[in-house]
């Protein structure tokens, strides 16, 4: 196929690809441990779906390294649709998370405090 598909190259681009990987699935587990440890704070949501969506993109990192490796398309195809459709799912639900959090706030002062109309 490509010069990336070929015996010496192959190899170190599906490492290269598996080591991008690992940093995220720690990061999606520290995230995890983090929301689930302290139930209280304000933003555990958003947390959450930040670390699964780095274990998800890790996940499709390592597709994407099986397909190099094996020479084959189908996974670079399937890690290409599973990172675009975990970005945009979990995009989402921060915003959505985030205008929520901002609407419930309440306001840190009070213009009309001791005005009358």
């Amino acid at each position: 196929m490509g010069i990336i598909f070929e015996p010496p190259w192959n190899y170190l681009f599906s490492g290269l690809l598996t080591s991008i990987s690992l940093p995220l699935f720690r990061k999606s587990f520290l995230a995890l441990k983090d929301s689930i440890s302290n139930p209280g704070r304000q933003d555990q949501s958003i947390r959450t779906v930040r670390g699964f969506r780095a274990g998800i993109i890790g996940i499709a990192f390592l597709f994407a390294a099986g397909g190099v490796y094996t020479d084959t398309s189908w996974p670079l195809w399937f890690a290409a649709a599973f990172i675009a459709e975990e970005l945009l799912e979990t995009g989402f639900m921060i915003f959505v998370l985030k205008k929520h959090r901002s609407k419930t706030r309440k306001p840190t002062h009070n213009l009309w405090k001791g005005r009358t109309l």
